[in-house]
């Protein structure tokens, strides 16, 4: 949080473009290392009934910040007490005045040394056990060093380097199937938000011929008031269609993970056919009601992903699971979808670019049936193994 603050009055005190595009790097930097640490505490510390919300609850911050910022930012124009060279920059030093307490916070709240104390006390608990998705094993030498296709985080001895462990676990998320592929699901849906959060309000203005103060407000309460509530109706119907504590770790995590494959694959089929014929209305409050339904799907599968993808990893490897996360979501998609979809509006037109963005929505349908899939034949293997 101190990186984050910190980079963002520095993106206010930027003069040029190269200390704008280090500062707003450095703005991503803190935002997946405060990610990688923060879910995997929430996802701990929640009761278990509610640790879906809890997760969703604080991804939903993803999409109001989105409606936030293009409010704050479209505000800050008008603030004609400013030098007109100052005015966007009120906004970066408004979220730091916001930002710098929750620092002072956390810097007094106390918490676990590390995730592995975390893992330990999980293990002495019998709270969790390790996923190891079928066709994949864990092979372990006399000193613990781990060898290629481990799905497990490794014992970290006093002679191995942090760079080799930093090898260790990026081997084991790419050789865990059940996490590429949600990863990757996640990804192509992020190329729709980031086009979306983008295009959407010149695509309103230019096509249905509103005036930018008035897209921007639609567009704005489409986004904030889905990404609010269909983040929390995803988390909340999830904590109550999974099976809750009891019985054997692995197998209970293994069916956390179907309940929320299930919620995953319903909403993805609901918002790839709304988001492409929306983009397809001549209508604007045809294409408005649409566009609410295909958000609506998407933010309410946002804590279904999240969670599957801490509950997919072992307790240790989370934090490096989650920050991987967090960079291929924006290198894949909030980063590439609006250099694509930017290109491609020039050569085929705004609607047709658009329309391309929403067909990226049939990915996640096709990844989530996959990971799926493998979810039930890790449930399979758990059961065949529990009758031995």
């Amino acid at each position: 949080m101190a990186i984050w603050t910190g980079a963002v009055v520095f993106s206010g005190l930027s003069q040029e473009f190269w200390t704008l595009l280090i500062a707003r790097s450095l703005t991503g930097f803190g935002e997946a290392s405060f990610l990688s640490v923060a879910s995997p505490l929430i996802d701990f510390f929640a009761p278990d009934r509610s640790r879906s919300t809890y997760l969703a609850i604080f991804y939903a911050a993803i999409p109001i910040g989105y409606a936030m910022g293009a409010t704050v930012g479209g505000l800050s124009g008008s603030l004609h007490m400013f030098p007109k060279s100052w005015r966007w920059r009120c906004a970066y030093f408004l979220e730091a005045l916001v930002t710098a307490p929750l620092v002072m916070i956390f810097a007094t709240i106390r918490g676990p040394e590390s995730m592995e104390a975390i893992e330990q006390f999980s293990n002495s608990q019998n709270m969790t056990q390790e996923i190891v998705p079928p066709n994949t094993q864990r092979t372990e030498e006399s000193d613990g060093t781990l060898l290629p296709n481990t799905t497990v985080a490794p014992t970290t001895t006093a002679h191995t380097s942090k760079w080799t462990q930093l090898k260790a676990d990026l081997l084991q998320l790419i050789t865990n199937r059940l996490y590429v592929l949600i990863v990757l699901g996640y990804a192509t849906q992020t190329f729709f938000v980031g086009a979306a959060a983008v295009f959407g309000v010149e695509y309103i203005s230019k096509v249905y011929g509103f005036s930018k103060g008035k897209a921007g407000i639609t567009f704005g309460l489409i986004t904030g008031s889905t990404g609010l509530f269909g983040s929390a109706i995803g988390g909340y119907i999830l904590d109550r269609t999974k099976p809750q504590a009891g019985g054997d770790a692995k197998t209970h995590t293994i069916e956390m993970l179907i309940a929320a494959h299930r919620l995953m694959i319903v909403c993805s089929v609901v918002t790839a056919p709304a988001a492409v014929v929306g983009f397809l209305m001549g209508n604007v409050w045809a294409f408005v009601g649409l566009l609410f339904v295909g958000e609506l799907g998407v933010f309410m599968m946002i804590g279904p992903i999240n969670s599957s993808i801490i509950w997919c990893l072992p307790i240790a490897l989370q934090p490096t699971g989650v920050a991987m996360n967090t960079l291929a979501i924006h290198l894949l998609g909030d980063a590439l979808s609006p250099i694509v979809i930017g290109a491609l509006t020039d050569s085929i037109g705004r609607r047709h670019a658009m329309l391309v963005s929403a067909f990226m929505l049939v990915w996640p349908v096709l990844l989530f049936c996959l990971s799926m899939l493998v979810c039930q034949a890790m449930k399979r293997d758990a059961l065949r193994t529990a009758t031995v």
